[in-house]
């Protein structure tokens, strides 16, 4: 466990935040508005905007996906998102476990043009209100 690892863990059990939020929070604090050349983006900011590159097209009303709702809600985590995929897996595991607790659906629907040329044809979408619970807003 790194230096880092160890410090988002204290600091999580400190505040009662998920240590996720924590990372996200401590990665978006230490990037500059412009990422190092060294670091891969899936997302270039001066080609497409986010929400037409992170949302998906086809989702219900009520309904959205992890990085849909974080572009159209919270700009300023997704864009300092090293991965953005595998950073907000443990958000989806979560949704669907919360879904499954409460009965809720989880809607497959055709993934993003920024998912897609990645090779991922479809994601979930979860109901807004438990997005928005998970982040906390």
């Amino acid at each position: 466990m790194t230096v880092h690892e160890n410090l988002y863990d204290r600091i999580a059990a400190i505040t009662g935040v998920p240590r996720e939020h924590v990372k996200r929070v401590a990665l978006a604090l230490s990037y500059s508005a412009e990422p190092p050349a060294s670091r891969p983006r899936l997302f270039d900011p001066e080609q497409s905007s986010l929400v037409l590159h992170w949302a998906s097209p086809e989702v219900p009303y009520g309904y959205d996906t992890v990085l849909g709702w974080l572009a159209r809600n919270e700009p300023g985590i997704l864009i300092h998102l090293e991965d953005p995929v595998e950073d907000t897996k443990r958000d989806g595991f979560w949704l669907c476990h919360r879904c499954r607790e409460q009965g809720l659906n989880v809607i497959r629907v055709p993934a993003p043009p920024g998912l897609r040329q990645v090779g991922i044809e479809e994601v979930n979408a979860y109901p807004v209100e438990l997005i928005r619970k998970r982040m906390r807003c």
